[in-house]
């Protein structure tokens, strides 16, 4: 009998296999628990949110208003917080290896935008930066994240209309990207943004709303989360939470 087929080494994968096992149960229960808290959260939230609405309509005082409008936006500050809250505690599945190494963001954001931006008018893409940019990525990676992302902002511009890219580095353990366009992507699409483009002959095909899901497995891989969101208030934005990942020790 060989080593690896000794009652020794049969135990032990056993072991491992319920450990795992066990492992994936907890996950699973931690995404279901996330999941809960995150939805009772937005329930008061969405109250809040709403009184704030209601004081901006009704309220002549200027202090009144002014609140109210600190309110609305910490409002939607904390339900973007949720969504990524709820995002990351998603159990994932196929995430591609990655080549780290030290990186700025910004140098990797203009190769995409001038990739993403060929052919269109000089105020087709608007850029905005602020902080340090820098930390531990794949670049490739992050590179087609961008040029995808971009892509599908891209298409709800409109005819005249521009997209806009913000890269935010203030943070010491994260940086934040906002792509925000003027257009609505359609509801029925917008259930469709992560989830796998149909098969054919092998092939994925990517689409509007189905384009995303790369997008989704990229970040997550960087331990990461991307999130969307389209009405008519605002138009369509995506924001890329990116962690700087080993340059939080330099």
């Amino acid at each position: 009998m060989s080593p690896a087929e000794s009652p020794g080494s049969d135990a032990t994968e056993a072991v491992l296999r319920k450990r795992l096992a066990a492992m994936e149960r907890a996950l699973r229960l931690n995404e279901v628990l996330v999941a809960g808290l995150v939805h009772d959260l937005r329930t008061p939230l969405m109250a809040i949110k709403l009184s704030a609405e209601v004081a901006l309509a009704k309220s002549s005082d200027e202090a009144a208003q002014q609140a109210a409008r600190r309110i609305r936006v910490s409002s939607d500050r904390l339900s973007r917080t949720f969504d990524h809250l709820l995002n990351l505690s998603r159990v994932g599945a196929d995430v591609p290896e990655l080549e780290l190494r030290a990186a700025d963001l910004g140098a990797i954001a203009t190769a995409a935008i001038e990739e993403s931006g060929r052919g269109l008018g000089a105020d087709a893409l608007a850029v905005t930066r602020e902080g340090d940019l820098g930390g531990w990525f794949d670049p490739v990676l992050l590179g087609r994240t961008l040029v995808n992302m971009l892509g599908t902002a891209l298409e709800q511009r409109g005819e005249q209309g521009q997209v806009s890219v913000h890269l935010d580095g203030t943070h010491r353990d994260r940086i934040v990207v906002r792509v925000s366009a003027p257009g609505v992507i359609p509801p029925d699409v917008q259930e469709r943004m992560y989830v796998p483009g149909p098969s054919v002959a092998g092939r994925e095909v990517l689409g509007l709303g189905l384009g995303l899901e790369p997008v989704d497995r990229f970040v997550r891989a960087h331990g990461g989360s991307v999130v969307g969101r389209s009405r008519a208030a605002e138009g369509t934005v995506f924001e890329l939470l990116l962690p700087r990942g080993l340059s939080e020790a330099a």
